[in-house]
């Protein structure tokens, strides 16, 4: 298996609280989403048992 994909250069050369900040907030977006999708969808939450388990496990708030 080969890849044209790099772990080097700027975007992960950049300062590390940055990236991480960033990081953070995609992440909390992303399980936001899910939690809100896993919400509106209760009924369903057993044909999608991660939509539940995410939206089970993020806090109000974010």
């Amino acid at each position: 298996m080969s890849t044209t994909e790099s772990f080097a250069g700027s975007p992960v050369d950049g300062p590390r609280d940055v990236l991480q900040s960033q990081l953070d907030l995609s992440l909390t977006s992303w399980l936001e989403k899910l939690k809100t999708a896993g919400e509106a969808n209760e009924a369903h939450a057993v044909d999608h048992p991660l939509l539940y388990l995410f939206a089970m496990s993020v806090p109000n708030g974010g």
